[in-house]
């Protein structure tokens, strides 16, 4: 299977409009794997292992981030697209707003195709931008969902 990751949103770069050109199966079906504030605790501990390594401070986990990850993740996969701007025109730091998170700093990763929480985290940490926003020295709290074969992480410094 053919694995696709679409460059990031960064705060400085929200703005650019970064999206991806790729379409995903609109059959299938939104699956949410991180209802639980507990789950994806992988993901937690290859972040914080990363940012740790890198002489950062840990992230946190957000449940209003988590919800925020699993909106776009579904809307991605209910409308059979693959890209940082929702189905409605917004960006990551919309959405956020819109779930009444207030983020003087906003990045999202996303990524598709991708079997296990290891790999996309290896994907991620593979890709220059993705890397940047997981290591981002402002970032203080995270959101992460997967839907159907999308994966999103949002990561956010609240105001």
């Amino acid at each position: 299977m053919r694995l696709q990751i679409v460059s990031l949103l960064a705060a400085a770069l929200m703005t650019a409009g970064c999206m991806g050109g790729t379409t995903a199966p609109s059959a299938t079906r939104a699956v949410p794997v991180s209802a639980p504030l507990g789950s994806h605790g992988g993901v937690v501990t290859m972040m914080n292992q990363q940012r740790g390594t890198a002489g950062l401070a840990p992230v946190t986990r957000s449940r209003q981030l988590d919800r925020v990850a699993m909106m776009h993740a579904q809307d991605q996969v209910q409308g059979g697209f693959f890209g940082h701007r929702g189905s409605n025109g917004s960006n990551v730091h919309a959405r956020m707003a819109s779930a009444g998170y207030d983020a003087c700093l906003s990045a999202e990763n996303i990524a598709m195709g991708q079997t296990s929480e290891a790999a996309v985290m290896g994907d991620w940490m593979a890709s220059s931008g993705h890397r940047a926003n997981i290591l981002h020295p402002r970032a203080e709290q995270f959101g992460f969902a997967r839907a159907g074969d999308h994966w999103v992480m949002v990561l956010a410094r609240p105001c």
